[in-house]
């Protein structure tokens, strides 16, 4: 998996992509149960607690369009898989933005009783990456500089793969929870690695 330094190299720390991907949905729906159920899923596997105040919501952005409602919902999730003197140095970040566009409120029938709930299309982009902190290992050490190398190649490269692959399978379990509760049959592959999962119904 390619490794990305842009993002992180002030930091002195290298991210290794694990995943990025694209939901779309367009239909009826309710949105304050695909927000609660999404913010429980993070809550589900330690990502974040159930205070307001400490979820990891960096931007919400709610306003009136022509067409509806539009919304955008950013988080930002940071968690470290290990325990032990590695604790601060492997940390999986994992990110989504959430966009809702013509949003309004409708009636639909479930179980032959009337609800209120919402019309419009939503779009989760997702990204995931595996990131090696060398900033905080040096700090303990500064002789190591030398050998990051080295230790990476006979001491590090087994987990950091382990690491890969449980964060590959726990990336896209939040994408089969999104297809769930949206009842979306299947998904598309597009270029570049993003992924876009079609329509419920056709217009």
């Amino acid at each position: 998996m390619a490794i990305i330094k842009n993002r992180y190299a002030e930091h002195a720390a290298e991210a290794i992509k694990i995943a990025e991907y694209v939901v779309n949905f367009k239909d009826v729906f309710i949105l304050k149960s695909a927000y609660e159920r999404m913010r429980e899923w993070f809550v589900e596997e330690g990502y974040a607690t159930n205070s307001d105040k400490d979820f990891p919501e960096v931007f919400y952005l709610d306003k009136e369009g022509k067409g509806g409602k539009e919304l955008w919902i950013r988080w930002r999730f940071q968690k470290n898989p290990m325990g032990g003197k590695m604790k601060d140095f492997w940390r999986y970040d994992f990110d989504v933005d959430i966009h809702v566009l013509t949003l309004v409120q409708v009636e639909t029938i479930v179980d032959n009783k009337k609800i209120k709930a919402d019309k419009g299309e939503v779009e989760i982009q997702v990204k995931a990456n595996l990131v090696m902190d060398w900033k905080s290992m040096l700090k303990k050490n500064s002789l190591l500089s030398p050998f990051k190398e080295i230790i990476y190649r006979f001491f590090l490269h087994d987990t950091r793969k382990r690491l890969e692959n449980e964060f590959y399978e726990n990336v896209y379990g939040f994408r089969e929870t999104l297809a769930n509760f949206f009842k979306l049959l299947h998904y598309e592959a597009k270029k570049g690695g993003i992924e876009f999962w079609p329509r419920k119904l056709p217009e």
